[in-house]
């Protein structure tokens, strides 16, 4: 009697154990899977310039109602912060991979393996958004049919310097001298950074749209005459860009901002020395208080 106790007892200890470190084991896994998470995200990557890339991003969160709260923002790294209609957060973080490359990563949630579907669905709707933006960008350098459609273009030059980029000699291309506005960013060859002094003049439209929530911007991106079409057009909106993303990193509501890229046209200078080509490399703002 005292032998089937003493089994009782042990098999009863030998499951309770058993039992309590099952449910241990279970509970680190499912915490283990739930930490990946938490630690990663959804991450691809896009051939797309940097300052692009987060403008996409900015639009994707923009068509799927997801409002940015907070946006921060450097040279090489830009964090989005939003939330969805259910108080989710959503962190994506684009990085400049090099010339024509950006890393997106997305994550959605805190802790949760269905997140990981909604931050699919938003990098596929990057996708979508980025092959739009290329169709349309193909159609908008396509031949004119006409001599007369034909918007003012440099000659082609075969001798390169670097990707896309042609010779430094002197074009001849015609040009109307005229001041660009006073609100209007410089640029540096073959770049879209911004300088500490075309900052600091960002910073001022900044405070100015604080000041007048009624007003929006276009932002008009040109270049000088060296390059060809396709690189121009492509430079030209990549440092439109580039203004969009620092003044909505300054807390600007990006649907408050439109960005076209002109390319080379509307010269302000001549092209045949480089100080004319300094004024050339721009981004002309425009303000509208009309809705």
């Amino acid at each position: 009697m005292k032998r089937d106790f003493a089994i009782s007892v042990l098999l009863t200890y030998l499951v309770i154990t058993c039992g309590c470190a099952a449910a241990v084991i279970g509970v680190g896994a499912a915490a283990g899977v739930g930490a990946a998470y938490v630690a990663g995200q959804d991450t691809r990557v896009y051939d797309a310039e940097y300052p692009q890339a987060v403008e996409a991003c900015l639009e994707t969160l923009t068509s799927l109602k997801i409002p940015v709260s907070q946006t921060e923002a450097d040279g090489s790294k830009t964090t989005i912060q939003a939330r969805r209609a259910d108080e989710t957060p959503v962190t994506i973080e684009v990085v400049r991979k090099g010339s024509g490359r950006s890393e997106v990563g997305i994550r959605t949630g805190v802790v949760g393996i269905s997140e990981l579907e909604v931050s699919n669905q938003i990098h596929d709707a990057l996708k979508e958004g980025f092959g739009r933006k290329a169709q349309d960008l193909a159609k908008a350098t396509e031949a004119p049919t006409s001599q007369a459609e034909a918007p003012e273009q440099p000659s082609e030059i075969l001798t390169k310097q670097g990707p896309g980029r042609k010779t430094n000699a002197p074009t001849s291309i015609s040009f109307v001298r005229r001041t660009p506005p006073e609100l209007t960013i410089y640029f540096v060859r073959d770049s879209n950074e911004l300088r500490p002094s075309e900052a600091a003049k960002l910073d001022k439209v900044a405070d100015t749209l604080r000041l007048q929530p009624e007003a929006s911007l276009t932002l008009s991106g040109y270049t000088d005459a060296v390059g060809s079409i396709g690189y121009n057009q492509m430079i030209a909106a990549s440092r439109a860009s580039a203004v969009k993303l620092y003044l909505v990193a300054k807390g600007v509501n990006p649907l408050r901002i439109a960005v076209v890229g002109k390319g080379a046209r509307d010269f302000v200078a001549s092209n045949d020395s480089e100080e004319g080509r300094n004024l050339n490399r721009r981004v002309e703002i425009n303000i509208s208080t009309n809705r």
